[in-house]
């Protein structure tokens, strides 16, 4: 029947217990709420569960996160606590929006309100006290750990460990605001989305699987 009104129609195949259902072709991203800018994941869908997926980028370049480390290694003189700054408001970006997508919206401004302060060169004795709230908050929720547990998982673990990854460094950067030593050493690992952690999951879970990864495209097109 071709493409009616240049809308895809859907085809069948197998699905995972061997039934013939409809096979739907569907770009996600690149602007969806808590989505990484330019990301965008061309899937194919039976029902929610994702079949087929391919990752592609609308822009790279340089990370505004890694942008302290960038000019320390162009020979600008850059301190450690400045980077410190921009590592803890990238990791709380990230968490702000894995927060969203779980459902937390409280927890997901906390966080976000904090990167902007932290953005704005709010000084260390300032931010030390609302984070630790904060933190404490996020780790004690049995719920998002149940939530986020096997979800995502690579390696280097899953998605519960990547909060607590973000949680713990955040901390150790925000501790280091007053470290006016000269910044040397690479900027902060970023994940990379590999497409396979998205075949035979849920749209739910591939939110969640992609919220905790918070990939960046300037790692993705290095």
């Amino acid at each position: 029947m071709g493409n009616p009104g240049g809308l895809p129609m859907a085809d069948r195949g197998p699905d995972r217990d061997g039934l013939s259902l409809d096979r739907l072709r569907v770009p996600m991203g690149p602007i969806l709420s808590d989505w990484p800018c330019g990301l965008v994941v061309e899937s194919v869908l039976q029902g929610d569960v994702i079949q087929e997926a391919t990752v592609r980028w609308m822009r790279s370049g340089e990370s505004f996160w890694s942008e302290p480390w960038d000019r320390a290694a162009a020979g600008h003189p850059v301190t450690r606590a400045e980077a410190g700054r921009r590592r803890a408001a990238a990791h709380l970006d990230s968490l702000g929006r894995l927060l969203s997508v779980s459902g937390w919206s409280g927890a997901a401004r906390r966080a976000r309100t904090l990167r902007d302060r932290l953005l704005a060169d709010v000084p260390r004795d300032a931010l030390a006290a609302p984070y630790r709230s904060f933190e404490r908050q996020v780790r004690r929720s049995r719920t998002l750990r149940w939530m986020l547990r096997d979800v995502g998982s690579t390696e280097d673990g899953d998605a519960v460990s990547r909060l607590e990854g973000w949680l713990t460094w955040t901390r150790a950067a925000i501790e280091s605001l007053e470290d006016e030593t000269p910044l040397d050493g690479e900027p902060p690992a970023r994940n990379v989305l590999h497409p396979g952690l998205l075949v035979g999951v849920e749209l739910a879970s591939a939110r969640l699987i992609i919220a905790s990864l918070d990939p960046d495209p300037a790692v993705a097109h290095a």
